[in-house]
């Protein structure tokens, strides 16, 4: 999280998850939060937008002006820890105690199926590398080669316990 440049109970780190959890929020809504008044939560916000982990953009409710909104960039994201290998591991797990090996196996085809339908147009005509890049999340070996029309070796895999899906291109030539 953040906690690396504010504390959680510090008024920015608060700003902080507060965004990252609402996506975004007002200056009023953020007043309400802290408890302190809108020119301390405008200076809170210019500090962190000077540090680029803030940003606004002007929404028009009706007649009148526009209203700030204030939203996490990137960079303060980027913060924020992500579990996703974790979660989609123990989701495999459960799956596979819930539902059989054979159940998961028709799971993950219809899932590689469908990516494979999601990415196929961006990386239909592009060079290897760019379509092997464009396919970091792939889960199976079928959507895999389905999208590049290449025969790939599944060397490791999340569901197997590894850390990550490997997979190797296995040259024609």
């Amino acid at each position: 999280m953040a906690a690396t440049l504010f504390t959680s109970e510090s008024p920015a780190g608060k700003i902080l998850a507060y965004l990252q959890r609402h996506g975004e929020a007002t200056v009023k809504q953020l007043e309400e939060l802290l408890g302190i008044s809108t020119t301390a939560v405008r200076e809170h916000l210019t500090h962190l937008e000077a540090k680029d982990l803030v940003n606004t953009k002007l929404v028009r409710r009706g007649p009148g002006r526009p209203h700030a909104l204030y939203f996490l960039t990137n960079t303060a994201q980027d913060l924020f820890p992500k579990e996703y290998d974790t979660l989609s591991t123990m989701l495999l797990r459960e799956i596979a105690s819930q539902e059989g090996p054979d159940r998961l196996q028709v799971l993950l085809n219809a899932v590689g199926a469908r990516l494979a339908e999601e990415y196929g147009g961006p990386a239909a005509g592009a060079e290897l590398p760019e379509r092997l890049r464009a396919l970091c999340a792939a889960l199976e070996r079928r959507m895999v080669e389905q999208v590049l029309g290449e025969q790939i070796v599944l060397e490791s895999t999340i569901r197997e316990g590894g850390r990550s899906c490997h997979f190797t291109v296995v040259n024609k030539e």
